[in-house]
């Protein structure tokens, strides 16, 4: 049952208004120019061309006719996702590095890179519109789809994760390579992407504009309610009982409803489309409309987006988007709004069978 929110900091008239008088609001509008297209030519989310997730056992019968991804990242520990990747991988593997395949010109981390930048990654990493991607992840597919969702965002249309990631490949008892691997091997995607203005790439990438949120598009959706919003962080996170660090404020974005990851996840897979949409059901979020996932960073708001699709009959169902800045963003900006609440929910999603 959802609660009402006890505190808005500030005003969100006041922050509105502000916001219109320097011009970041269209006229007569709450939405932001540059989102106003994007958003209409994204009312419904199409049926995949691919499936959105595989098992170790039809990994086991093409590994040598996909381009594998490994996507292991450790919030705030910068290199330990190599490091796992140096220690243990699937044969034919390489890193994807969510620190540094990114904008790391913002100041926030693992940001959405821009498409030039991405496609020397992509050249590096040797793959072409036409390979099929496969990523996965070391800690339970909290990381992994946020790689997914990379490659998706900017134009890739065969990518899947592995379900159940590199524990699932070994318990289904899939070869793992623990030779050594270079680390200019590790590091060349990221190497490419800081010459990428002095080369003219093979692999060229396509901004899904309409599934991805910047601040404007949250706060003008704080008034407009068009979008729902769900805030992935744990209740606490979002309640506003735990501090933030780095100076970022407690809370939530308003409106939001919260729903922790990991009640999406069940012995390190998703849950089927019938239990995820009755995770999503708990915390109130209804799937036929659209849909706008925000975390820490962005990079468990890509497990939402990932869900909510698996959860839809038919692949696609309503719009999805990340909030790339996510609360690394929003709490430390100058103006914005934040609530703090009761969950939205009384059920454990992690307790449904």
């Amino acid at each position: 049952m959802l609660q009402v929110c006890s505190k808005f900091v500030p005003a969100l008239a006041a922050t509105h208004t502000l916001l219109a008088a320097a011009g970041v609001l269209a006229a007569g509008s709450l939405l932001p120019p540059s989102w106003l297209a994007a958003a209409a030519a994204t009312a419904a989310q199409p049926a995949p061309e691919f499936p959105l997730l595989v098992s170790p056992e039809l990994l086991k019968q093409n590994l040598g006719e996909v381009k594998l991804l490994d996507a292991a990242w450790h919030l705030g520990s910068p290199g330990q996702g190599a490091a796992d990747f140096q220690r243990e991988r699937i044969p034919g593997a390489r890193f994807f590095d969510l620190d540094l395949i990114a904008d790391t010109s913002t100041g926030l981390q693992s940001m959405l890179p821009g498409t030039a930048a991405f496609d020397a990654a992509a050249d590096a990493l040797r793959v072409t519109p036409a390979s099929v991607v496969v990523v996965y992840d070391h800690g339970g597919l909290l990381t992994a789809p946020r790689a997914w969702w990379t490659w998706h965002v900017l134009g890739h249309r065969r990518v899947a994760v592995l379900d159940g990631g590199l524990a699932g490949w070994k318990a289904a008892r899939g070869e793992v390579d623990t030779s050594p691997v270079s680390a200019q091997l590790v590091a060349a995607p990221a190497d490419s992407m800081r010459r990428a203005p002095l080369r003219r790439p093979r692999y060229r990438a396509h901004l899904r504009a309409g599934e991805v949120r910047d601040w404007r598009a949250m706060l003008a959706n704080v008034e407009s309610r068009e979008e729902q919003v769900v805030d992935a962080r744990p209740s606490a996170k979002y309640r506003g009982d735990m501090p933030e660090g780095g100076g970022l404020r407690a809370g939530h974005i308003p409106g939001a409803l919260n729903l922790p990851v990991q009640g999406l996840l069940r012995g390190g897979k998703f849950r089927s489309p019938e239990e995820l949409r009755a995770v999503f059901g708990s915390a109130d979020v209804d799937l036929s409309r659209p849909l706008v996932a925000y975390c820490a960073t962005g990079i468990m708001a890509s497990a939402v987006v990932l869900a909510a699709r698996l959860a839809a009959p038919d692949g696609g169902g309503a719009a999805t988007a990340v909030y790339d800045g996510s609360w690394q963003e929003w709490g430390g900006l100058a103006g914005a709004p934040v609530a703090t609440c009761p969950p939205p929910f009384l059920a454990d999603p992690l307790l449904l069978v």
